[in-house]
This record gives structure tokens, sequence and C-alpha cells, in this order.
């Protein structure tokens, strides 16, 4: 269970060697303390912009955690389908990109 009841600048995070902004910390279910994992906190991070593909580990840590919350994202930059379809004399088709991004 993520500890509750925290401030934002009680919780760290990282990307990399990169420190991460911490936008929000809500607690979304407060359990007993005697009940097992069933505590919810939700953590809004804002991910600095990164100028290169590929796996980057985010690490969260926080008063009373015996060890950083650690987890992967792949990241991929975003293409600019406006440019690019614009230079080939084309429209962007929103809906497709919608429904399949």
């Amino acid at each position: 269970n993520f500890p509750q009841g925290l401030s934002l600048s009680s919780v760290v995070a990282t990307l990399g060697a990169d420190n991460v902004r911490v936008l929000q910390v809500t607690d979304l279910v407060k359990c007993s303390a005697v009940a097992i994992d069933c505590n919810r906190t939700r953590v809004t991070l804002l991910a600095p912009a990164l100028a290169s593909p590929g796996d980057k580990t985010f690490s969260v840590s926080a008063p009373g955690m015996s060890a950083p919350l650690t987890f992967a994202i792949t990241f991929e930059p975003p293409c600019d389908f406006q440019a690019l379809c614009t230079a080939k004399s084309q429209l962007v088709n929103y809906r497709r990109l919608l429904d399949a991004p």
C-alpha cells in the first residue's frame, strides 16, 4: 500500500536521473489498519519532454515506503500528422486517428 495522507512535497519522483514534477497526490480509498492491500492512491506526475524513444524507468518514493515504487514505460515521440500530410498534399483523417491511435 502507498502511504496515505502525504503532501506533494513529501513524494519524490524521478525518470532515470531526472526529477519529475508531482502534480497531485490523492487518496482514493482508505482502509482500516487491519485490512490488507485495500488503500488506493493516485499520484499524478508531469513527465519531462524526451528527445529519444525507448524504455524509461520511473521511480516514486515517499516517507513510510520500504523501497521506491519503480515501473517502466516505453516512450515513442508523437508524429506531427498535420505537417506530414501537408507536405504530401493530403488531409489528416482525424476520425481514423481517434478510432485507432
